[in-house]
């Protein structure tokens, strides 16, 4: 018994006939398979295995269900109350002077401690100049 050729023709398979052959190997393998076992498997390139790949996770996906909307109940106008109370600026002003400090024994302002004063930088060598040969002609 011999096997059928098989035919390379210079015009590639569409994707609509190298479906079926791509969904009886996600099938057998119970997956979608990877873009590098389409291209071994089906002997195609890169982007058409992309393609079948894309085909297959359609054609494949398990149908959407319909959102649900939840229904209005009627306890939604309660949970909405009335807006809060805005502060009144001026309150503001006669609770807190404006000397105080945010933090009861913390001066308000504390300063750094940050001095650039004694350190210097460490010197730099110069280098030497690059030498290039002159060739003679």
């Amino acid at each position: 018994m011999t096997a059928a050729p098989t035919v390379n023709s210079a015009y590639p398979a569409p994707i609509d006939d190298l479906l079926p052959r791509a969904r009886a190997l996600a099938e057998t393998l119970g997956e979608i398979p990877s873009r590098n076992r389409l291209k071994k498997e089906l002997r195609v390139g890169s982007p058409k295995a992309n393609a079948l790949r894309d085909a297959l996770a359609e054609l494949l996906a398990p149908p959407a269900a319909p959102a649900e909307v939840p229904e209005p109940t009627d306890r939604t106008p309660d949970l909405i109350g009335p807006p809060p109370a805005i502060p009144d600026p001026a309150d503001a002003e006669q609770t807190l002077p404006l000397d105080a400090s945010p933090l009861e024994g913390q001066p308000a302002d504390p300063g750094t401690n940050i001095t650039t004063e004694g350190t210097a930088a460490a010197p730099v060598a110069p280098r030497r100049p690059v030498v290039w040969p002159a060739l003679r002609q």
